[in-house]
């Protein structure tokens, strides 16, 4: 029985986010009958796509694909508060074209990589915290940069440069902000240690590669969804 709530508590304890999400989805069954039509209030694409891109990053991972660019970021920055600005400002910039959800997913393993690689793990909370605030911004620039945006835009019916230049504020503020918090960072010189070659193993490669997928995140988004569903039908 001990081991049972051990195991128990150490699930809740990763997985938390799933775990309350399932819990409350649960909870709103008993206000809305279970039904198939619950499988209505699942976006599938969202979750299809979502999938997609987490085994694209599992095939980069395993192909060696960010260990090669990670060494070669790190052999052209010097310092820490460095590093931290680029990997920051990447997200920032690419979500403009490949929304902050697809910017996080690429480059926060990239970024949680390159610091370990560097014996900076303290960097990693810091680090990926101003990252998913330079995505969320930097998807506000563009009405393609989220779904949210492209909702807004087509309600407002307000031209293109209006829309840009009603955010322009707000993203300005925003990234000044993050470069505050970025030179606050230590300026500690990068010593790379013997990183020797990269490697590649073909053994069970897909099976790594399936394995690799973060499921609980999918049932997360699955969760939520018939949350949200139900929500919308409480009578």
């Amino acid at each position: 029985m001990a081991k049972l709530t051990d195991k128990a508590y150490d699930f809740f304890k990763d997985e938390s986010v799933f775990a309350i999400s399932l819990f409350l989805a649960i909870i709103s069954c008993f206000f809305v009958k279970p039904s198939l039509n619950y499988l209505n209030y699942i976006n599938w694409y969202t979750i299809i796509l979502l999938f997609v891109i987490m085994l694209i990053v599992e095939v980069f991972k395993n192909l060696a694909v960010f260990e090669i660019l990670v060494r070669k970021v790190l052999t052209k920055i010097q310092n820490t508060r460095g590093l931290v600005l680029t990997l920051v400002f990447i997200c920032f910039f690419s979500s403009i074209i490949i929304t902050n959800d697809v910017s996080l997913i690429l480059f926060v393993p990239f970024a949680i990589l390159s610091l370990k690689k560097i014996n900076r793990p303290d960097l990693v909370i810091v680090t990926v915290c101003l990252q998913t605030i330079a995505a969320n911004v930097g998807c506000m620039i563009l009405p393609t940069g989220a779904p949210h945006n492209i909702v807004l835009y087509i309600a407002s019916n307000i031209p293109f440069e209006s829309f840009f230049l009603l955010l322009l504020p707000y993203v300005v503020v925003s990234v000044i902000f993050i470069v505050a918090v970025i030179f606050a960072i230590p300026k500690y010189d990068i010593s790379l240690p013997d990183l020797g070659e990269v490697h590649f193993y073909k053994k069970h490669f897909f099976k790594r590669v399936i394995l690799g997928v973060d499921y609980y995140l999918l049932l997360t988004f699955v969760a939520l969804f018939i949350l949200i569903g139900n929500l919308e039908n409480i009578a």
